[in-house]
């Protein structure tokens, strides 16, 4: 019976777990986004409210590229590459003070995120896919990462600083771009 098979499945709690940490940093991304760059000074109140807004446009344009490469191309492959643009994007946006680095950071980062999510559920064994219980729990569980990150990086934040808190997403992506890297050669393994 697929609505429990899933239960026992590796593959679904990887595609899960990756689906759960770009939550995260979507999530943790899109809320403190304005709040780091107006508290850092980069920015000013309007650039940053603004950055918000470049983000999503960035996101639907990538989503429109994905849609169209990703019938040619093999998936697992394209989702390795699109946490990869991630982390690496991410990492020049928040290191850098210099306003075009972070602005070719923000654009990475957005088009790197446009297609994780529809990515790693076409992906997932179509029988899960057709399970309304394994759908549910798949959105059901990845969606903590959505609702839990946010309040790790706001408590980290008050602790070690609004930059310590920012950096905290930095782990999440690393930990979505391993389980990517790790489904990736688990389907080289099955081939």
């Amino acid at each position: 019976d697929t609505n429990r098979l899933f239960i026992t499945s590796p593959s679904f709690w990887l595609n899960t777990s990756i689906l759960f940490f770009y939550l995260c940093c979507e999530s943790s991304v899109v809320g403190w986004l304005v709040t780091y760059f107006k508290e850092s000074g980069i920015f000013g109140p309007f650039l940053a409210q603004s950055s918000a807004s470049f983000l999503w446009i960035m996101m639907m344009v990538g989503r429109l590229v994905c849609a169209l490469i990703s019938t040619k191309v093999n998936k697992n492959k394209l989702l390795v590459s699109l946490a990869l643009i991630q982390v690496v994007f991410f990492f020049i946006m928040i290191s850098s003070s210099q306003l075009p680095l972070i602005l070719i950071g923000l654009v990475g980062v957005g088009l790197g995120m446009s297609g994780m999510y529809p990515t790693t559920l076409g992906t997932m064994d179509p029988r899960y896919n057709s399970s309304t219980v394994a759908t549910g729990t798949c959105i059901a569980v990845a969606t903590l990462g959505a609702v839990i990150m946010p309040s790790i990086v706001g408590v980290v934040a008050q602790n070690r600083g609004l930059a310590g808190g920012v950096s905290v997403i930095g782990v999440a992506y690393t930990m979505m771009l391993l389980l990517s890297v790790i489904k990736l050669l688990c389907e080289r393994k099955v081939q």
